[in-house]
Protein backbone atom coordinates (compact mmCIF):
# COMPACT_ATOMS: atom_id res chain seq x y z
CA UNK A 1 0.00 0.00 0.00
CA UNK A 2 1.70 3.31 1.18
CA UNK A 3 5.07 2.91 2.57
CA UNK A 4 5.28 6.20 5.62
CA UNK A 5 8.03 4.28 7.61
CA UNK A 6 10.65 6.75 8.65
CA UNK A 7 14.53 5.92 10.36
CA UNK A 8 17.05 7.68 12.15
CA UNK A 9 20.02 8.08 10.14
CA UNK A 10 22.19 10.07 12.94
CA UNK A 11 21.31 11.34 16.26
CA UNK A 12 17.77 12.71 17.41
CA UNK A 13 14.34 11.74 18.62
CA UNK A 14 11.99 10.21 16.10
CA UNK A 15 8.18 9.50 17.64
CA UNK A 16 5.55 8.16 15.69
CA UNK A 17 1.40 7.88 15.89
CA UNK A 18 0.20 5.77 13.26
CA UNK A 19 -3.00 4.17 14.86
CA UNK A 20 -5.50 6.42 13.63
CA UNK A 21 -7.93 5.98 10.85
CA UNK A 22 -8.63 9.86 9.91
CA UNK A 23 -5.07 10.91 9.10
CA UNK A 24 -1.87 9.57 8.45
CA UNK A 25 1.14 9.18 10.12
CA UNK A 26 2.43 11.98 12.43
CA UNK A 27 5.92 12.10 13.27
CA UNK A 28 7.17 14.31 16.21
CA UNK A 29 10.98 14.49 14.68
CA UNK A 30 14.18 16.67 16.58
CA UNK A 31 17.18 16.44 15.11
CA UNK A 32 20.87 16.68 17.19
CA UNK A 33 23.70 18.61 15.60
CA UNK A 34 25.75 16.38 13.14
CA UNK A 35 28.79 17.30 11.59
CA UNK A 36 28.28 20.36 9.61
CA UNK A 37 24.33 19.88 10.04
CA UNK A 38 22.91 22.03 12.79
CA UNK A 39 20.09 20.88 15.05
CA UNK A 40 16.75 21.13 14.01
CA UNK A 41 13.96 21.89 16.95
CA UNK A 42 11.33 19.41 17.21
CA UNK A 43 8.70 19.44 14.48
CA UNK A 44 5.63 17.55 13.18
CA UNK A 45 5.09 16.22 10.15
CA UNK A 46 2.33 14.10 8.52
CA UNK A 47 2.53 11.77 5.92
CA UNK A 48 -0.77 11.39 3.49
CA UNK A 49 -2.56 8.72 1.68
CA UNK A 50 -0.05 9.14 -1.47
CA UNK A 51 3.18 8.79 1.32
CA UNK A 52 3.71 12.26 0.97
CA UNK A 53 5.14 14.15 4.10
CA UNK A 54 3.77 17.82 4.71
CA UNK A 55 6.95 19.16 4.99
CA UNK A 56 10.82 18.26 4.03
CA UNK A 57 12.14 15.55 6.35
CA UNK A 58 15.15 17.33 8.15
CA UNK A 59 18.54 15.69 7.78
CA UNK A 60 18.39 13.51 10.68
CA UNK A 61 15.82 11.40 8.98
CA UNK A 62 14.98 9.15 5.82
CA UNK A 63 12.56 7.10 4.11
CA UNK A 64 12.51 3.53 5.63
CA UNK A 65 12.17 2.19 1.84
CA UNK A 66 10.30 -0.84 2.50
CA UNK A 67 8.60 -3.01 -0.07
CA UNK A 68 5.12 -2.41 -0.47
CA UNK A 69 2.40 -4.07 -2.79
CA UNK A 70 -0.43 -2.63 -4.51
CA UNK A 71 -3.12 -1.74 -3.14
CA UNK A 72 -6.32 -4.63 -4.17
CA UNK A 73 -8.95 -3.72 -6.84
CA UNK A 74 -11.93 -2.77 -5.17
CA UNK A 75 -15.00 -5.52 -5.66
CA UNK A 76 -18.28 -5.58 -6.14
CA UNK A 77 -20.64 -8.59 -5.92
CA UNK A 78 -22.96 -8.98 -8.71
CA UNK A 79 -24.97 -11.31 -7.19
CA UNK A 80 -26.31 -11.63 -3.81
CA UNK A 81 -24.56 -14.18 -1.43
CA UNK A 82 -26.79 -17.07 0.02
CA UNK A 83 -25.16 -18.55 3.02
CA UNK A 84 -26.97 -21.70 4.49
Amino acid sequence: FVDCTLRLKTAGLLKCNTNTVESGPECLIECDKYGNKPSVPQVINECNEYGKWSAALPHCVEKEGIKTVQAPKKRTHTDALDYP
